[in-house]
């Protein structure tokens, strides 16, 4: 390694000053595959964990922010999250769930009923103002070779789209950071259908967001990431350089959208 990316990794590392919310009280553990802790922090906000070293492996959680960090870059909606600390004091066990002091993923809670895989067909798409939100998604899911896709709808809100769980995008699944290859997921391998018309200025300002998407991501996205998970800078540009790799292709698939091909 030469003493420029030393200095450029020391340097990323020194911009992250920034007030993590922590954790009160842990809830529950749901009864999901990785038994996730549901927590309420002092930001008055419950969140869903994921911690660096949990089972599907430490990519699942790096993938969850660095695709939440590109989806805030193109505008697509997904859903609010944080890096949460996890206090020395609340060190437990719940239903053999080991809950470690330290800082996780957090994805808020919002209200909601229940995460929605999405099936072979977008749904909503007409409510709340989704027409301007799913262009976005459908470029985010392109990006980042999205596999697993899942989101949720905000009730509180009329049905808001967002995505979650990003842990398996980038070609996660199986064997970490595969990038380009499919994933061989068994339940979607392919990005949902759109069967309802979207306004052409939605696919429009979906297309050009894609232009915000470059190299000065790669700082964003270290930067958003613990220094105590000791994730190194050539990771994270790895992930972001393939998302960049892949925008002449999803601008390709908006505009075929807007001839609704």
């Amino acid at each position: 390694m030469s003493s420029d990316n030393v200095v450029d990794i020391e340097s990323r590392r020194a911009r992250r000053k920034v007030r993590f919310p922590t954790v009160v009280f842990v809830d529950k553990v749901l009864p999901t595959g990785t038994k996730p802790p549901l927590v309420r922090a002092d930001d008055d906000n419950a969140y869903v964990l994921k911690f660096i070293n949990d089972i599907q492996g430490r990519e699942t959680t790096i993938n969850e922010v660095v695709a939440s960090v590109i989806g805030e870059v193109v505008g697509a909606p997904v859903a609010p999250w944080s890096i949460v600390r996890v206090p020395d004091e609340l060190r437990q066990i719940i239903q053999e769930r080991i809950i470690l002091p330290g800082f996780a993923f957090g994805s808020r809670v919002l209200e909601t009923t229940g995460v929605d895989r999405m099936g072979s067909t977008i749904i909503n798409v007409n409510k709340d103002g989704n027409i301007n939100r799913i262009p976005q998604l459908i470029a985010l899911w392109h990006l980042c070779n999205a596999q697993d896709i899942q989101v949720i709808f905000d009730t509180s809100d009329d049905s808001r789209v967002y995505s979650v769980d990003h842990g398996f995008w980038f070609g996660s699944y199986r064997r970490p950071w595969e990038l380009g290859r499919k994933s061989g997921f068994p339940e979607i391998d392919e990005v949902p259908e759109l069967r309802e018309p979207i306004a052409d200025e939605c696919w429009d300002r979906a297309i050009e967001s894609l232009d915000k998407l470059d190299d000065s991501v790669k700082a964003m996205a270290f930067d958003a990431l613990p220094s105590d998970w000791g994730v190194g800078a050539e990771e994270v540009d790895s992930l972001v350089e393939f998302a960049i790799s892949r925008k002449e292709s999803a601008v390709s698939i908006l505009r075929r959208h807007r001839l609704g091909r």
